[in-house]
């Protein structure tokens, strides 16, 4: 699915981002694909930093809380 957060929700986000004002000038906080990442990660970890190129930034994260289940079966 294609989710979006706003401005808000990014901002209550708690970790080290790398900030730019162009990003604050533009959405109203200073960073957007790091803080989304972690968010959509249910706030886990980020993994990648934001990369830039060809006019695309991403930022990659990971939950941090992995479950695993097992069942006895035959």
């Amino acid at each position: 699915p294609f989710v979006t957060y706003s401005a808000r929700q990014l901002a209550e986000v708690e970790g080290d981002f790398t900030p730019s004002d162009f990003v604050r000038r533009v959405t109203g906080v200073d960073n957007v694909c790091e803080r989304a990442a972690v968010l959509g990660a249910g706030g886990g970890e980020l993994l990648l930093p934001k990369q830039a190129g060809s006019g695309v930034t991403a930022a990659l994260a990971v939950e941090k809380e992995i479950t695993l289940s097992f069942s006895d079966q035959d």
